[in-house]
């Protein structure tokens, strides 16, 4: 692994709420797509290995996402008020699943999900090329702006 991103787990104030959509596949082969929100815990840069394991994937760098996902009944704050009611257990997903960043509100003793994400918009992410481990003259550490 080539870098890693963390906020602290503090209860009192965790300040990276998302919005993602993954495609999950069922046992009866059915492709699922679902919208979710939840706590943005990591992101890690990684390089795979090269070697037959990883067939295409082999060589290739990845940024992957661990996040939280919030029990939210399945609703969609853009549509209709939605509640934090639980946490589920942690995933990781490539970071190309997050869309957009929401806000919490607490409204008696829930917290309601403030999403204002216009259907219209659309997050993307563009290739810079592959880095090689080493900085350009007058360049800044990156790992030691965000990571340290």
């Amino acid at each position: 692994m080539t870098a890693s991103s963390c906020r602290s787990i503090t209860p009192e104030r965790k300040n990276c709420y998302i919005k993602y959509e993954v495609t999950l596949e069922t046992r009866e082969h059915c492709l699922i797509h679902i919208t979710g929100y939840g706590d943005l815990n990591k992101i890690f840069v990684m390089t795979l290995a090269t070697g037959a394991f990883f067939k295409s994937l082999s060589g290739k760098t990845l940024i992957l996402a661990l996040i939280t996902p919030w029990n939210t009944e399945g609703n969609d704050a853009t549509l209709e008020n939605t509640y934090l009611l639980s946490c589920h257990a942690t995933i990781v997903t490539d970071v190309r699943s997050l869309k957009a960043v929401v806000g919490l509100v607490p409204v008696g003793k829930r917290w309601g999900i403030i999403d204002r994400t216009p259907a219209t918009s659309i997050q993307s992410f563009s290739d810079m090329g592959t880095w090689d481990g080493t900085r350009e003259e007058g360049e800044s550490d990156i790992d030691d702006v965000f990571y340290n």
